[in-house]
């Protein structure tokens, strides 16, 4: 690895951790807050309805100011799967400086421009920054310590889909979960899959409550425990030793 390229890894990493407060694997970064007498006064002013709508954004607020999570490190290496128009890719590259990342798409280049024509921006923004992008399915292996991120819509029909039984039915099993907060990817948009829809549509995909899902291979993490262990054990062996050394 060249000197340029180990100058940007470590430029990525300071992003990182600057952007999210220093905090690693898995970072939380809080959400937006409103000073506490605009809160007083609208919790004063709160009355109770049955209206679905005043449900619906009452729920959508409660999720806008929820925690948002952030489960990987700039310098971890990053495969993005069927990523509709690379607007996620190109927001873990941009805002979280991610180094070491590859983004592919289900569609053919061709296919990918004629459905968003976003796409190539984004494309070439990722590829800006020295990360890669490639067109059509593939079929990735996890590694021995690896994981997995799913990310669903909650609601049926994608509830129907049992995502932990398939994954336990593939050897991995659930780690964690947690609530996705697409305002944590400043530049992310949902992406349909059949493409653009002049005017944009009535919904945002980016705006409905979803679900992230991180896998591991079976028995993955008492691997890495003992391993963590097994490592302390060393460093505590080699410190006894120096201060052993010390001593003479």
């Amino acid at each position: 690895m060249g000197k340029s390229k180990r100058r940007k890894l470590q430029e990525r990493k300071e992003h990182n951790e600057k952007s999210n407060g220093g905090r690693s694997k898995f970072n939380v970064r809080d959400g937006p807050s409103r000073p506490k007498h605009q809160q007083s006064k609208s919790q004063q002013h709160a009355k109770p309805s049955a209206d679905k709508k005043t449900a619906a954004s009452a729920q959508k607020q409660q999720q806008q100011h929820q925690e948002s999570i952030i489960p990987f490190d700039a310098l971890d290496r990053i495969l993005v799967i069927g990523d509709g128009d690379l607007s996620f890719s190109r927001s873990l590259v941009d805002t979280h400086g991610c180094a070491a990342l590859l983004a592919t798409t289900y569609d053919t280049e061709i296919e990918l421009l004629e459905k968003y024509p976003q796409a190539q921006e984004n494309k070439d923004a990722i590829e800006a920054e020295e990360q890669r992008v490639l067109h059509g399915a593939i079929k990735p292996l996890l590694a021995p310590h690896g994981t997995v991120i799913v990310t669903l819509f909650e609601g049926e029909p994608y509830t129907l889909w049992n995502i932990r039984d398939l994954a336990r039915h593939s050897g991995l099993e659930v780690q964690r979960s947690f609530r996705f907060q697409a305002d944590a990817y400043p530049g992310y948009s949902h992406a349909r899959t059949l493409g653009n829809i002049e005017g944009g549509g009535g919904w945002k995909g980016e705006e409905r409550l979803s679900r992230s899902y991180v896998f591991q291979h079976k028995g993955a993490g008492d691997v890495v425990q003992k391993q963590q262990a097994k490592n302390n054990k060393r460093k505590k062996v080699e410190e006894s030793d120096d201060e052993d050394s010390d001593e003479d």
